[in-house]
């Protein structure tokens, strides 16, 4: 109590909070810019670990931070280190109005985070620790004060440079003015400082124009390629319209009889189903869908997203008959995932309760030779062909990427909290690519459309099991739900399969 009715404890206070309010800026702009490349449910998890991170920072500089400053060079290296930061992230502009936008990762995005708040945090530790004059009650209330500043000047800037890109290349231009102002700080510098003031403006001035216009001469030669890529993508998959009939070959034999079956349910944990499926015979559609978001948002962009599909697409799908090719179908599948992704995002904008809301897909047309196989996220195809399971789908998730870069084994992967973080869905961003396979279709081939209620429930070895048993497909349906539902069913579980029949192509 003395504490509190002490002038000199508030006097701190005061200051630590001016202090936090001023130095804290920086680090909400290094995790803006860095979280803005991520896809919008990545983005939250990103502010929150690197807001986590800096605080963190702070607490084991607040230590050492006298002594670290005292190290010569050592403010060089980390000045340089925000410049080159600053180019990065400034270079990453661009990019977001691209085709290909929020492709970054959530790693990579804390990666960039922490080094740059290992470099940026020295000042608010030194300032915070002045003010407290050696009161630890001040010193950690100015490090608690400093975690929401951080999440809300954060969150801020996201929303912020998702409406005024202008204040992108600011924020870059802050983070180079920090490090030229950090370079000219070093130790080994001091005496040229005092006796040129001047040039510690000098510097940090310098760090901005350096970074703004070298990273936007980076970030034009980036365009120019990114132009060149989306102009070769646009001519060979990109039609204005679905192809029409004359560029549709009719000289193929008839169409495969194809069998299909499908289940969806909500499974053992989850209140209601957010995954949607649909299958058409006469056209040969399968499409899954598992839908995320909060309120029933979830529920709602899984079946926009199989209705618009299977009214588009799927009458596509049938008028161009049996004489479809694969790069046809590809094409239009784009066109129709398009306008399917643009009307989800649209219906999430206009109303507050589905904001952010989207979807997984998997989607296969089954032709009289071939089947084409898209997919988005993590819903997954297989195909059973002469006793061999094979997953055809390569899921679009931060797990698959850890896996594929080996930072991460199986059965690390098996326990990861991150399994269901996707890098792709369909309604979340402006454009998002579908990406397609064909594989020649035959006589007894047996696919399997999932949501990764299925496929995180039920192993390769029971897949394989329940695939093989010789009993109706409808059957195999009921089965494998049962399986995953007996496995723990802790997600809902959508499962389509589609066997070719006796007049399967040989």
């Amino acid at each position: 109590m003395e504490l509190l009715q002490s002038a000199d404890f508030w006097i701190g206070l005061v200051k630590i909070v001016w202090i936090n309010i001023i130095l804290s800026g920086d680090n909400a702009v290094v995790i803006a810019l860095a979280a803005r490349s991520l896809p919008l449910e990545q983005q939250k998890k990103a502010v929150l670990f690197g807001s986590g991170a800096a605080v963190v920072l702070r607490i084991g500089l607040t230590i050492v931070a006298a002594r670290l400053l005292a190290l010569p060079y050592l403010q060089i290296v980390g000045g340089l280190l925000l410049l080159w930061i600053g180019l990065q992230l400034l270079g990453d502009e661009d990019e977001d109005n691209g085709p290909d936008r929020h492709t970054g990762t959530l790693m990579a995005a804390v990666r960039t985070i922490l080094i740059a708040d290992l470099v940026m945090s020295l000042d608010n530790v030194i300032a915070v620790a002045a003010a407290a004059q050696g009161s630890m009650v001040l010193l950690i209330l100015g490090l608690a004060i400093s975690i929401p500043l951080v999440i809300f000047g954060s969150t801020l800037m996201i929303k912020l440079m998702e409406r005024f890109p202008i204040i992108v290349t600011l924020g870059a231009a802050l983070i180079g003015w920090v490090g030229g102002e950090t370079i000219v700080s070093d130790v080994s510098l001091q005496g040229l400082l005092a006796a040129s003031p001047w040039i510690h403006y000098a510097a940090a001035a310098a760090g901005a124009l350096l970074v703004v216009a070298l990273g936007k001469m980076l970030a034009a030669r980036g365009r120019g390629v990114a132009a060149h890529c989306r102009a070769v993508r646009k001519d060979r998959l990109m039609p204005a319209e679905f192809p029409g009939p004359d560029e549709i070959v009719q000289d193929l034999p008839p169409a495969v009889h194809w069998e299909f079956a499908g289940l969806t349910v909500t499974g053992r944990v989850r209140a209601n189903n957010e995954d949607a499926i649909a299958f058409d015979p006469e056209c040969g559609l399968a499409i899954v869908a598992d839908g995320m978001g909060g309120y029933n948002a979830g529920e709602v962009a899984s079946g926009m997203a199989v209705r618009l599909l299977r009214e588009g697409f799927g009458r596509w799908l049938a008028s161009a008959g049996a004489g479809a090719t694969a790069p046809l179908i590809g094409q239009a599948l784009q066109l129709g995932i398009d306008k399917t992704n643009a009307a989800i995002r649209e219906a999430g904008q206009s109303n507050a309760q589905l904001q952010g809301m989207g979807t997984t897909l998997v989607l296969s047309a089954f032709g009289p030779r071939q089947v084409v196989v898209g997919h988005i996220g993590d819903s997954r195809c297989y195909r059973l062909r002469d006793a061999h399971l094979v997953q055809l789908t390569r899921d679009h998730s931060m797990l698959q990427e850890q896996l594929d870069a080996g930072t991460i084994s199986q059965r690390e992967a098996a326990r990861s909290p991150h399994r269901n973080l996707v890098t792709r869905a369909l309604g979340i961003e402006r454009q998002v690519r579908i990406e397609t396979h064909a594989y020649p279709a035959r006589h007894g081939d047996l696919f399997l459309l999932c949501s990764d209620g299925l496929s995180e429930m039920v192993g390769a070895a029971q897949l394989f099991t329940v695939l093989s048993e010789d009993i109706p497909l409808s059957q195999k349906v009921a089965l494998l739900v049962a399986v995953a539902n007996q496995n723990g069913g802790r997600d809902n579980i959508s499962v389509v399969l589609v066997q070719a029949g006796e007049s399967g192509v040989d």
